[in-house]
């Protein structure tokens, strides 16, 4: 069987230098013109191989170049199967690198665009359903997709015109995710990461944040800069929930930077659209990587909850808190509401929350409720839930249907409301700002 295997490796191998030549003949004199290969990679699905489509575009010369790996995103909501046959490829992330004589390559995923095998990224048990917001489900999606990545670069990466000793990944959504996760497993392999509107899971969903988080970690091993470039307004990934993620990694001991554009349209999904938006900071990590130099403005230290200075001491605090400033286009009675808040409710019971980051649309809070300070904290201690606005109260949606709304009363009191599900209020409380915080 080892011998088996040897040969379709070498054969392949020979196949692609091949398709490599016919690649000089065909685009070498041509700026950005497209061509449509199809990578025979060493993915099996029922017994058969997998190939995976691929479009290529080139800048003028002989090469070697440069290459960029740019994944595609996901379907949406994942329920469109037409949509799974669909090529990505973007003239605007391709125009950008060839003119700086990049090579870029679009693989397409297993059951994606021409690609051989089925489309199966962390769906429902029923695929009409689209994607999955179980952890259980959708996380398996991530290790396929990543195995299909590595696929493709291991192959590119063996062609004459490619200088393999200079791979960038990048993606757009869940590509943009997919790269930073991948980067994090082929640290010597990639010499940057280029994250465009990325994530996983809507963190619309109720276990999103807690799925992009995964998927974020998995890249901290990579010790070079990254950039992660967001649209605000976009309907899939809040910013703060994205800036959110960009702090988490870091605190992990990633190393990036993280830019919020406004975008055209106010879709902050489609920012990979628009290069006049993003085209300055791309240039300026492009030459970055090149010096592999770090900045001093990627050492910002981030306002941390110190754990000894908490009111509530036999509360375990989340290693990955993370204070980010609230968004300076809020008013100030919204932003007012970040930080670090501890109280005492109606009925005894002790209350922490911590707003870590606010945008127009809400945040990120984490809060814990507990009996009392000699007692543990109730079941689920911890839970970090998206926030909206309403007005100019802060909003909590529980996993159990019924919400918190938080008013402000001054620069150093809220008053809360829990409400059940049928919208019955169940309890009162008032917050005391806490200066408990260390840079």
């Amino acid at each position: 069987m080892g011998i088996l295997s040897n040969w379709f490796r070498i054969s392949r191998l020979i196949r692609n230098a091949l398709i490599s030549l016919t690649l000089v003949f065909v685009i070498s004199s041509v700026s950005n013109a497209r061509t449509v290969r199809y990578l025979e990679t060493d993915l099996f699905e029922n017994g058969q191989s997998i190939k995976l489509e691929v479009v290529y575009s080139m800048p003028k010369g002989q090469g070697p170049f440069s290459l960029l790996v740019f994944n595609h995103g996901s379907t949406g909501l994942g329920k469109s199967p037409e949509k799974f046959k669909e090529t990505f490829w973007t003239k605007a992330i391709s125009k950008f690198f060839n003119d700086r004589g990049w090579m870029v390559a679009f693989p397409q995923r297993r059951g994606r665009g021409k690609s051989d095998g089925l489309y199966d990224e962390g769906f429902s048990k029923d695929r009409a359903q689209g994607y999955s917001c179980l952890p259980e489900l959708s996380l398996p999606g991530v290790e396929r997709a990543l195995e299909d990545i590595s696929a493709a670069i291991e192959i590119l990466s063996s062609y004459s015109k490619v200088d393999a000793n200079n791979i960038l990944i990048g993606g757009v959504s869940r590509g943009g995710a997919l790269s930073v996760a991948y980067s994090g497993h082929h640290p010597n392999q990639v010499k940057g990461v280029i994250n465009l509107v990325g994530g996983w899971m809507t963190d619309k969903c109720l276990e999103g944040p807690s799925i992009n988080r995964a998927v974020f970690l998995q890249g901290v091993n990579y010790k070079r800069p990254t950039l992660w470039l967001y649209g605000k307004g976009d309907p899939y990934f809040s910013t703060a929930h994205s800036r959110w993620n960009f702090e988490i990694y870091k605190s992990h001991g990633g190393i990036g930077q993280y830019f919020a554009f406004d975008v055209p349209y106010d879709n902050g999904h489609l920012l990979y659209r628009y290069e006049q938006v993003w085209g300055g900071a791309l240039d300026n990590y492009l030459k970055l990587i090149s010096k592999r130099l770090i900045s001093q403005s990627q050492k910002r230290p981030v306002l941390r909850l110190g754990k000894e200075a908490s009111p509530y001491n036999d509360v375990p605090l989340p290693d990955d808190l993370a204070i980010t400033k609230a968004e300076t286009k809020l008013p100030i009675a919204q932003r007012m509401f970040s930080g670090f808040w501890a109280g005492t409710s109606d009925t005894k019971l002790n209350h922490i929350l911590v707003v870590e980051a606010l945008d127009m649309d809400g945040g990120q809070a984490v809060f814990a409720i507990g009996k009392s300070k000699k007692l543990e904290i109730l079941k689920g201690q911890w839970v970090r839930l998206n926030s909206v606005w309403e007005g100019d109260n802060l909003v909590i949606r529980m996993l159990d249907g019924g919400k918190v709304v938080y008013s402000l009363i001054d620069a150093e009191r809220i008053e809360a409301q829990y409400f059940d599900k049928l919208g019955v209020q169940i309890d009162r409380l008032w917050l005391i700002k806490s200066s408990s915080f260390i840079e």
